[in-house]
């Protein structure tokens, strides 16, 4: 009954005294404040976070921000905490200045995130003017196309990131995640899907002539890339502005020999400009790697 009490007396509270008591509040309070009601999240200084990382599983919902400004969520799926709900007029305030958007998910192998909770946090980071998006090991099997098509919106990304994620069924998930990326490809200097046999060598056609920042590009893990994926970033190594390319085709079907035979090939479009140096990087193990180097300096390393 006391504490009962006690919540009453908080909610007759007048919004001047409460804008006084939230002011005194650090930064992880503020916003963990701000989540209790839209009451509270009206009259709370919200602060500014330049980073959001979501973090969906079974735990309880729990906030904070660092001194970086970097923010993180541990949203639980359970309708009795009514989590996802909460981020709808949530999320909103974070789009205002968040730069990075990182949705992870921790659910149990057998479960997914539903189509709902998927537009709930896409929609809320849309009008955000995001930088960099990342997912890892998220299972968007249940989510329809439109609703992925959200990031879309997204027109300014340096960075997109689909680490071990899996897509539905019944679409065509190569040529959908390009079309998603369309919108950036000016800005783009990172992509990375990995473990996806899905991505074939049509990602690095795609991407290779229209990407002109283009400095990492990842698709370790998936199968259906060959050296062809290789070949097109060297062709198109002149439409670049960077003038190093990092690639990792780690446990793809790429094969260094088909390559020497390519860049070999009188149809090559720039035949004995390219050699290729077969090399051990350091980096606190040793990694293989093949550093191709054209005529003119630009050079394109890929891990295997």
């Amino acid at each position: 009954m006391e504490g009962q009490n006690d919540l009453i007396s908080m909610s007759v509270l007048p919004n001047d005294l409460l804008r006084v008591i939230f002011s005194q509040l650090g930064r992880s309070d503020k916003v963990s404040v701000a989540m209790v009601c839209k009451r509270w999240l009206a009259l709370s200084d919200f602060p500014e976070a330049s980073g959001l990382s979501i973090s969906v599983g079974h735990c309880l919902c729990n906030v904070g921000i660092d001194e970086h400004g970097d923010a993180w969520l541990q949203v639980c799926l359970c309708k009795d905490h009514g989590s996802m709900a909460s981020l709808s007029w949530f999320l909103p305030y974070f789009a205002r200045s968040t730069e990075t958007f990182s949705l992870e998910d921790d659910l149990v192998s057998g479960e997914r995130i539903s189509n709902d909770d998927i537009f709930v946090l896409l929609a809320g980071c849309a009008h955000a003017q995001l930088k960099k998006a990342n997912f890892i090991k998220v299972d968007f099997g249940d989510v329809k196309p439109w609703t992925l098509a959200l990031l879309a919106n997204c027109s300014n990304l340096n960075e997109i990131i689909y680490e071990d994620c899996l897509f539905p069924n019944g679409i065509e998930v190569e040529r959908f995640l390009i079309r998603i990326m369309t919108t950036s490809f000016e800005c783009l200097s990172t992509i990375k899907i990995t473990n996806c046999n899905m991505v074939t060598d049509g990602l690095a056609r795609s991407v290779a002539r229209r990407c002109p920042l283009l400095e990492d590009f990842t698709v370790s893990g998936c199968k259906s890339v060959t050296s062809h994926s290789a070949l097109s970033l060297l062709e198109s190594s002149r439409l670049r502005k960077p003038t190093m390319l990092t690639t990792h085709m780690e446990n793809t079907s790429f094969d260094v020999n088909q390559l020497y035979r390519q860049i070999q090939s009188p149809y090559f479009c720039e035949p004995g400009t390219w050699k290729l140096m077969p090399m051990a990087i350091r980096i606190g193990y040793e990694k293989a790697a093949v550093m191709a180097q054209s005529t003119n300096q630009t050079c394109v390393l890929i891990y295997v």
